[in-house]
């Protein structure tokens, strides 16, 4: 009776794995045809190289899904599986992926080819080792376009929290995913960081998608999200900080002088819809930079009260679009000693370019370290504050210097 019972046991554990394997040739399967479909397509070679990328991403969408499916059907059905298996779990998929034919390391803009895996990467973040975060590439031209997939073990075999893709124009690959502990209550943020292939520039756009996956449920759900410039030359190009009810990020991008400065967006997530708050800038002339640049529904609140009205019709006038300039001077205020005076030089107003410089002078208010106000804006220099200090060239930054390597 033992014999037969032990029979029919393995007999049903043979029938599960070969069931198990055959599923998994049958996905591995389905990623083949769908490379050699893209492959096969016609060229989607365009005249704007941004056009042909949008036309690779969109037909990819199919392969993304295969390679999606596939990976699940390789997933470990536990916590502690996956405690075991994880350290040879990325090598596997990468060396079935490189026996199948479907990678290609290094994809450039002359040795360009669709239907190639040109990511695969997996982690578990060491605030919630739960959590799985896989990171799937398909080539495009100029580099990859990247999905990522998040699956939680709390509750037993894996789940799927979160599939994020870039929905916007020049978001195509992921620089990094972010997790914050949990709160009280086992909820959680997730940000993911894009930013678009680039040919041959330091320069580019760092798109931020920021979402919260709360104990009851099944997925997670965006909260917000936006864009910013990046300068990936700079020795730390993002700095960030991410707790269960804020968001903290340091972006270096260019200013309107055309130097480099630390870019600060800082959110209040607390509730569903995120706030920007501050600080927004951590000097005055930075302030001066953002306040520019930005909408005035996020400069209002940082603008005078009682000159208010007249500073909008200021932004009105000044703000949008492309502003340059050069900041002359950078004067504390004798006679109001929370006060600055900030000279700048405009060359560029809302796009267009003047025929000659344009100077305004404004005045800020600082009431704590980081947090600036706009008092005053004016042609003509404002009495109280004599002198031209030069600006400070040295940023200040709300994160620990690190040493150069």
């Amino acid at each position: 009776m033992g014999r037969a019972r032990y029979a029919v046991l393995t007999l049903a554990v043979s029938l599960l794995m070969a069931g198990v394997s055959g599923g998994q040739e049958r996905a591995l399967g389905r990623v083949k045809s769908e490379s050699a479909w893209l492959r096969q397509s016609p060229s989607a070679s365009e005249e704007d190289v941004w056009k042909e990328i949008k036309v690779v991403r969109d037909r990819s969408a199919g392969l993304h899904s295969a390679v999606r499916d596939w990976i699940e059907s390789l997933l470990p059905q536990s916590r502690a599986a996956l405690d075991s298996e994880f350290s040879f779990l990325n090598p596997r998929l990468n060396a079935e992926l490189q026996r199948a034919g479907l990678i290609r390391s290094v994809i450039t803009e002359d040795d360009f080819r669709p239907g190639f895996v040109t990511r695969m990467e997996l982690s578990r973040p060491p605030e919630d080792p739960d959590k799985l975060a896989v990171t799937v590439g398909i080539g495009v031209p100029c580099g990859s376009d990247d999905l990522v997939y998040v699956y939680d073990y709390s509750q037993g075999p894996p789940r799927r929290v979160l599939e994020s893709r870039g929905t916007r124009d020049h978001d195509e690959s992921i620089s990094s995913v972010r997790f914050s502990k949990r709160d009280a209550s086992g909820s959680q943020l997730i940000l993911t960081l894009r930013y678009a292939v680039q040919c041959g520039s330091f320069w580019n756009r760092l798109s931020y998608d920021l979402f919260r996956l709360s104990s009851a449920a099944n997925m997670a759900l965006r909260t917000l999200g936006g864009e910013q410039g990046v300068y990936f030359g700079a020795y730390d190009p993002y700095q960030l900080r991410l707790e269960p009810d804020e968001l903290l990020m340091e972006i270096r991008d260019h200013s309107i002088d055309s130097g480099v400065r630390p870019h600060v967006l800082h959110y209040n997530v607390a509730n569903s819809a995120g706030e920007r708050i501050d600080p927004v800038a951590l000097q005055p002339q930075d302030f001066v930079d953002e306040w520019l640049m930005r909408p005035w529904s996020e400069m209002e609140s940082r603008s005078a009260e009682s000159v208010r009205d007249k500073l909008k019709k200021w932004h009105e006038f000044l703000a949008g679009d492309f502003v340059a300039g050069k900041f002359n001077f950078v004067q504390a205020c004798r006679e109001k000693p929370d006060q600055w005076q900030v000279g700048v030089a405009l060359d560029w107003i809302k796009g267009k370019e003047l025929p000659e410089p344009l100077s305004a002078y404004f005045l800020v208010q600082q009431s704590e370290q980081y947090r600036f106000k706009m008092v005053g804006i004016s042609f003509d220099r404002q009495d109280g504050c004599p002198g031209e200090t030069r600006p400070n060239t040295e940023s200040p930054s709300m994160f620990p210097r690190r040493e150069h390597r």
